[in-house]
């Protein structure tokens, strides 16, 4: 592949120094990773800036993965795409890795535009949809009552769940029919054979492509270059173990990766040494829950309590959000461990994380 640098000998295998040294790509614009493999960014207004999609030749024409958000700004800079380094070609198909709205927000109008089918995980597609459906539902007072139950005071939950309420406004819609993608399918692109992985803990079945002939991983959010995924809790599952779910992930990444593959993200930088982008996630993620340890074994604290062991200093409301995100699915994990247990029926009516008795 033309984007590393070989120190590895006689194999040509990446060595621990190989670097990525393909500039990325400006908003309209594309650049080629490898032979059939175009990389593109579209814009976000959200504070990570952009989201990565990857383009894969197929038998005639390409494969787009990834959508980015679907406002206008995104709109318009498809059209840039699709008016310039892509005029004329035909788009074949549609890949979403997951449901969050910066990767499936303009798949909508894509499919529509293009007549392109979407390809998806089933679970993505139907929780995608069940947005659409409902699109008011995290606003209403049962999550509100689930925020104020995990120490988040009223006008933050009311804020918090105005704006997880909103966050359908970028959605395009999707077709009314997919094309499901399951784990260990072998999606065929052109000369390529592609192996579907998921990975959970960041969203529930997100996808993930890869190219073991070429030594390439498409890892969506799963595994990120320069900032951890966030784990998500889903609002209709309070009590779930999204924490344990993404250790599995990346023990199963570990045993059917090269340990050295580039690494193609949602967000940021492509990168090589997935090993030890996977031992780095692990250390952080191990280090905030023994934080939460430590500070539960002073005194028992709510979750909105340990933002502020985890994230020291003020939180806007969507800060909050996304702070309150990270602390559960620890502190459910930690419970299912054994560490930690809830303590129930406070006063306040506030649950709050205790060391485990001993």
């Amino acid at each position: 592949m033309n984007s590393r640098r070989t120190t590895g000998g006689e194999t040509g295998r990446p060595g621990a120094q190989d670097c990525f040294n393909i500039s990325q790509p400006a908003f309209g614009t594309v650049a080629q990773i490898a032979p059939g493999l175009l990389w593109t960014r579209l814009p976000l207004p959200m504070k990570v800036g952009h989201t990565n999609v990857y383009l894969l030749a197929d038998a005639d024409g390409w494969a787009i993965i990834d959508t980015g958000y679907g406002d206008a700004r995104s709109i318009d800079t498809w059209r840039r795409l699709l008016d310039g380094p892509l005029m004329g070609q035909r788009i074949t198909r549609v890949i979403v890795t997951h449901a969050h709205i910066d990767h499936i927000g303009a798949a909508g109008w894509l499919c529509r535009t293009l007549g392109a089918p979407l390809h998806m995980s089933q679970v993505e597609y139907l929780t995608c949809q069940i947005d659409l459906l409902d699109p008011g539902r995290y606003g209403r007072d049962e999550y509100q009552a689930f925020l104020r139950s995990h120490g988040v005071g009223s006008e933050a939950a009311v804020s918090i769940a105005g704006l997880l309420a909103a966050y359908g406004d970028g959605l395009t819609g999707l077709p009314e029919t997919f094309v499901s993608l399951n784990a260990g399918d072998i999606l065929e692109l052109g000369d390529r054979r592609l192996k579907i992985l998921l990975g959970p803990g960041h969203s529930p079945a997100q996808l993930m492509l890869h190219c073991p002939e070429e030594g390439w991983l498409i890892s969506a959010d799963q595994i990120l270059g320069g900032i951890q995924p966030l784990l998500v809790l889903p609002p209709t599952e309070p009590d779930g173990n999204p924490y344990e779910l993404f250790l599995r992930s990346m023990d199963e990444l570990a045993g059917d990766v090269d340990p050295d593959a580039l690494v193609l993200p949602g967000h940021y930088l492509p990168f090589f040494g997935l090993a030890d982008r996977i031992a780095l996630q692990r250390e952080h993620h191990h280090s905030r829950c023994e934080i939460m340890v430590e500070a539960c074994c002073e005194q028992p604290r709510s979750a909105a309590e340990l933002t502020q062991s985890l994230f020291p200093g003020p939180l806007n409301h969507r800060q909050l959000n996304h702070a309150i995100g990270e602390v559960i699915p620890y502190a459910n994990w930690l419970v299912t461990q054994r560490r930690m247990h809830w303590l129930d029926h406070n006063a306040d009516g506030v649950r709050r994380l205790s060391c485990a008795r001993r």
